[in-house]
C-alpha cells in the first residue's frame, strides 16, 4: 500500500476504509482487545494532572476500554467514537457512569460544545487513525 501526499507515511491510501473496518466487529473487538493496565491510567492521570470533576476528551473511544478506568476517577468524558456500532457498545458498557458522552462522529468533523474546555485529550490506540492534519490542530483548539 502506498501512502496518499500529505498524509502520514505510516498511513496507507485507504486510511478512511481500513479504519472503519473495526466497526465491522464491534462486539467481537470488545471481546478480544484486552484492559488498560491501572498503573497506566494512574500515570496518565500523574502526568497530565487531572483530578476528579475535570473534562476529559477521548478520541476514538470504540467499546469504552479506556474511558471506564478514566470516568472511575471521576472523569467528565465525551468520547468521539467514529462507528455507530462501536459508539452504541461503548454507551452500553459505559451506562454507569452517568459523566460519560459518547458522541458518535468522525473526530475531524466534530465540534465540542460552544465554551467546552477539556483537560485532557487521550486517544488510547486510535491517534495514527486521525487525519493529520487535524488531530493535532483540532486537540489543542
Amino acid at each position: 500500500m502506498k501512502a496518499e501526499v500529505g498524509q502520514d507515511t505510516a498511513m496507507p491510501a485507504d486510511r478512511d476504509e481500513l479504519r472503519a473496518t473495526f466497526e465491522t466487529a464491534a462486539e467481537r473487538y470488545d471481546r478480544a482487545r484486552p484492559e488498560y493496565p491501572e498503573a497506566l491510567i494512574d500515570e496518565l492521570v500523574q502526568l497530565t494532572g487531572v483530578s476528579s470533576g475535570d473534562r476529559a476528551l477521548e478520541i476514538g473511544c470504540a467499546s469504552g476500554k479506556a474511558t471506564r478506568p478514566l470516568a472511575a476517577r471521576g472523569l467528565r468524558v465525551t468520547c468521539i467514537e467514529l462507528g455507530a456500532a462501536l459508539a452504541a457498545r461503548a454507551r452500553h458498557n459505559l451506562a454507569a457512569f452517568p459523566d460519560v458522552e459518547v458522541v458518535q462522529s468522525a473526530f475531524e468533523t466534530w465540534e465540542p460544545p460552544v465554551g467546552v474546555r477539556f483537560d485532557l485529550v487521550a486517544a488510547a490506540t486510535s491517534w495514527h487513525w486521525i487525519d493529520a492534519e487535524v488531530r493535532y490542530r483540532t486537540s489543542a483548539d
